[in-house]
């Protein structure tokens, strides 16, 4: 894989570290309370009128997160634009315009939560989970045009592992969901904890299979790892918000990065989650009698 694929797959791996930026920078927003630093909001990252406001307090994170949105916002166009011109894939063209889509929607919803339209913690919360299905249809083209993905070879043997990573990244896109709930609502920490524990389960699990079958076992020990450093996080988090932490700007930088952390963090795992599931897919049979997806996305 050369030329054109692989500027894509340059571009698209480039796409995910920017959102996993984006991520951070929209959860530092949260964690400071500077949402509403700023009250004008328009499709370009404009702030009190222009692109260059003092970037003081609240000012700093909020148009921060709108200039790195911006910036993901025209590498998912271009992404777009090459998928759309270069791959014979049908589906991965649409899903580079689903990510068009995607983005622009993110856009959209933190405009509505600026102009107070509508419940903002609700708001919040779908600006939340919409981030992750962008993220992962990020991550599902990167996989998709990789030099990996053509060299990969098929497994004969049938394996459970496409379900269990399917079924492992919807559960961590669940915990996230009830994640977003206790971050904008201040509600259901003990549930979100709790849930923790089957994630866990799931995640250590499919990456049990991973090195049963000796396949991805690079990417399944670095999910693993990702795992107990989100626990920590969590842990720590949770002690926080248990203890009375207070979001402001004037908060501890540490704290606040804790937080913060925690938050991007699980993006990275639901990135490599839904990166194993995209691969198990491509390469593994599945057991007799189960529909063969797979040859959806060869």
């Amino acid at each position: 894989m050369d030329g054109p694929f692989m500027n894509t797959h340059r571009l698209a791996v480039f796409s995910v570290f920017a959102t996993l930026i984006l991520l951070f920078a929209g959860g530092l927003v949260t964690t400071t309370a500077s949402g509403d630093a700023v009250p004008d909001w328009w499709f370009v990252p404009i702030s009190f009128g222009t692109f260059f406001p003092k970037m003081t307090g609240g000012v700093l994170f909020e148009h921060g997160h709108r200039l790195v949105a911006t910036t993901v916002g025209l590498l998912t166009l271009a992404l777009a634009f090459l998928l759309c011109r270069s791959d014979k894939r049908c589906w991965l063209r649409r899903l580079g315009l689903v990510a068009v889509v995607g983005v622009c929607a993110q856009g959209t919803l933190g405009g509505l939560r600026v102009h107070h339209a509508g419940n903002p913690a609700v708001i919040a919360i779908i600006h939340a989970c919409v981030a992750q299905l962008f993220l992962g249809a990020l991550v599902a083209i990167a996989v998709a045009t990789s030099p990996r993905w053509q060299a990969e070879t098929s497994e004969e043997a049938p394996s459970w592992l496409p379900w269990i990573t399917t079924a492992t990244s919807a559960l961590v896109f669940i915990q996230i969901f009830l994640g977003a709930i206790r971050r904008h609502t201040g509600a259901g920490i003990d549930v979100h904890a709790v849930f923790a524990v089957a994630v866990s389960g799931a995640i250590l699990l499919a990456a049990a299979e991973c090195f049963r079958r000796e396949r991805f076992r690079r990417t399944a020990a670095s999910l693993v790892t990702l795992l107990f450093a989100q626990i920590a996080l969590g842990i720590w988090t949770y002690i926080l918000v248990r203890g009375g932490f207070v979001r402001s700007v004037n908060a501890s930088a540490l704290q606040t990065a804790a937080i913060t952390g925690h938050l991007a963090l699980g993006g990275l795992v639901h990135a490599l989650c839904v990166s194993l599931a995209v691969r198990s897919w491509h390469v593994f049979r599945l057991p007799a009698g189960q529909p063969a997806l797979k040859a959806a996305i060869r």
